[in-house]
């Protein structure tokens, strides 16, 4: 009867352990919120823009679902966005775990969304563009029609022209190697 109570209370005392270390594993891993809220962040301060910030932000039609996350920096989701499915990702800083009495390092934020500065022109941007896909891909013959495909893309409101918050989008989403 001993043994079977010890085994018992050990079983309840592991199968504790083990949910315990995977659910402080998750919420360190999948963080949707605070994604979404770096996200909405840098659209209200006009650093990005784009057909589903607005969605994601002002409308709440784009939603994060679940959870692909397996670095707690670099966020992945999968979204859905009205009868479009697709993985949504978030570069975030890392999950800092501090000591009584240590002090936090000031976060260093990798400027992404840097270029272009204010003041470039939409045919700077397109020269932009151009060279960047030239060094990635080579000398193509439909590069000039790619670069005109990705600045349509880019107006993600459809006014017919590439703000800055959304060349930089561009921009950046360009810098992916996916």
């Amino acid at each position: 009867r001993v043994k079977y109570l010890f085994l018992t209370w050990l079983a309840v005392l592991v199968g504790s352990w083990v949910l315990y270390v995977q659910f402080s594993a998750y919420t360190e891993l999948c963080r949707g919120h605070e994604c979404k809220n770096a996200i909405c962040d840098k659209y209200r301060k006009g650093i990005i823009d784009g057909s589903a910030c607005s969605s994601l932000c002002d409308k709440d039609t784009l939603y994060l679902s679940r959870c692909l996350s397996t670095l707690a920096d670099n966020q992945v989701y999968t979204g859905s966005w009205g009868d479009h499915d697709g993985i949504i990702r978030c570069k975030l800083g890392e999950v800092v775990h501090l000591e009584l009495g240590e002090e936090p390092e000031p976060r260093r934020e990798t400027p992404v969304f840097d270029k272009p500065t204010r003041g470039t022109s939409v045919e700077k941007f397109r020269e932009m563009v151009f060279n960047h896909l030239k060094s990635k891909l080579g000398e193509q013959a439909n590069l000039a029609s790619l670069v005109s495909q990705i600045l349509t893309v880019a107006d993600g409101n459809k006014d017919g022209r590439v703000s800055l918050p959304e060349a930089r989008s561009a921009w950046a989403l360009l810098q992916m190697d996916e």
